[in-house]
């Protein structure tokens, strides 16, 4: 007679596995929505922060004045020549946003508050110093232009963002 051995688990087996993949999973859930969180502020600052870039270089290239303006209210920001710029008016529209708009839609939970900036065309330097802040719930970051024109970041909110150093 043949030995027959039972392939498969036990249902104790398959609960206990059960068991352990919630209490993981319970775990790492809160971990995970802290990252995306930080990401999502972390993705704003260093796209407002090249977009002062591009728009500081656009005024040289361009040999006249480039505005970053800023619409607080709508979470938006547009970069154009022709002065202030209208967030709904469509890119290319030679009155308003003639190179670039940013609908904050694509930045979920994330706060916006900053100021225009124009950029001199001859040295590409601001007619004003400038700061501009987003945050979220536990995290946050100031980009800051200097009268030089440069920019820098750095981490303001209740938990510092990694790479970026505190704000005095």
């Amino acid at each position: 007679m043949k030995n027959q051995t039972n392939q498969g688990f036990t249902l104790l087996e398959a609960m206990i596995t059960i068991a352990i993949a919630a209490i993981i999973l319970v775990l790492a859930v809160p971990s995970y929505r802290d990252v995306l969180e930080r990401n999502r502020v972390r993705e704003a600052v260093e796209s407002l922060s090249s977009d002062i870039k591009l728009a500081r270089t656009e005024a040289i290239k361009r040999s006249a004045d480039v505005t970053l303006s800023v619409d607080n209210t709508e979470w938006c920001y547009g970069i154009g020549t022709g002065g202030t710029c209208d967030c709904t008016a469509a890119v290319g529209d030679a009155d308003f946003c003639n190179i670039k708009i940013v609908n904050g839609a694509q930045f979920q939970d994330i706060t916006f508050n900053g100021n225009n900036v124009t950029f001199e065309f001859r040295r590409g330097t601001p007619i004003a110093v400038s700061s501009s802040t987003l945050s979220s719930a536990n995290y946050g970051a100031q980009v800051n232009i200097n009268s030089a024109g440069l920019v820098t970041i750095c981490s303001s909110g209740a938990r510092s963002l990694i790479h970026y150093p505190e704000c005095p």
